[in-house]
């Protein structure tokens, strides 16, 4: 098999994974991607027609007539954006983990465990293979094992430093999956549980659909995460008073998770807003929304 036929074999595998819970089929098109073979990199992207509800009973003629140039454009639009900036996300990946190796030493001094989180851990079941996506140094994979001691925690984090703790060297299974959260997450494989806190203030909004969408399509039983509520006045609060580290300021993606559909044959069983933590530098108390869904095979409730 050459380079050509093991991306393609790659590509479809991952494509149909994404798509294994729709139906019917909701687009049809066609996409020549660019991608360097040796890191799966994305370089770019052409398409050549676009088709949305191919043979549906419904049409489309609202979202036509709002759309100049239909469908063919919002998605050429969409792709000549993304061409544009290829090293956008990369950039502020590359932040985001300088500023995090940085904190590592004292990240469990600023950030406490949250009692919302033990009572995640303690409602439902968790037994199977968990991902905890960001898993820092460890806070939610040391409660998983104190309740579920027969599970499974896996970890993945962009920062090498923080991944070092003695929690992560008990209560996860090594090795840590350590880069880029959307590279790993395509080659991960099925997992049961997937658990992502603390982590999509840091992503655009972009990413953060195509992340949860992947989250999804990889995980049998139970999805859980946090999306914080980045406030003006939070924002404003860090602009004016700087911050001791170089950042980039973190993102809102409420509106994005308003948008998010829970896919069929999952069911939202949780949506509960809470004090996630008190940023030190601003002194500001910051709230999460925190979900949960369930695969409708059966119940994962206690």
């Amino acid at each position: 098999m050459n380079n050509d036929d093991g991306l393609v074999k790659h590509l479809t595998q991952k494509i149909r994974a994404l798509l294994r819970d729709v139906n019917p089929a909701f687009g049809l098109a066609r996409i020549d991607l660019t991608i360097d073979v040796a890191s799966m990199q994305f370089i770019s992207a052409i398409m050549d027609r676009l088709h949305l509800s191919p043979g549906a009973l419904w049409n489309d003629e609202q979202l036509i007539e709002a759309l100049p140039g239909s469908y063919d454009a919002l998605f050429a639009l969409a792709l000549s954006n993304l061409n544009a900036h290829p090293d956008r996300a990369r950039q502020r990946d590359q932040v985001n983990r300088q500023n995090f190796n940085a904190l590592a030493s004292i990240y469990d001094e600023l950030f406490t465990e949250d009692p919302f989180m033990r009572k995640l851990a303690q409602r439902y079941t968790w037994e199977g293979r968990v991902l905890d996506i960001g898993c820092g140094t460890g806070m939610i994979g040391k409660l998983l094992k104190t309740y579920h001691p027969n599970a499974t925690v896996e970890g993945l984090d962009a920062a090498e430093s923080m991944v070092t703790t003695q929690t992560i060297n008990e209560c996860y299974k090594a090795p840590i999956h350590v880069g880029d959260m959307e590279k790993i997450l395509l080659d991960i494989g099925t997992v049961t549980h997937s658990v992502c806190y603390s982590v999509f203030q840091y992503v655009d909004s972009i990413t953060f659909l195509a992340t949860v969408a992947q989250i999804f399509s990889m995980t049998e039983e139970s999805v859980s995460f946090d999306v914080v509520d980045i406030t003006p006045s939070y924002i404003n609060a860090l602009s004016s008073k700087g911050s001791q580290y170089e950042r980039l300021l973190p993102v809102d993606n409420s509106a994005s998770m308003h948008r998010f559909e829970v896919p069929p044959g999952w069911v939202k069983v949780l949506e509960e807003r809470f004090v996630s933590y008190t940023d030190p530098e601003v002194d500001m108390d910051i709230f999460s929304t925190q979900y949960r869904s369930e695969s409708c095979r059966r119940p994962l409730t206690k």
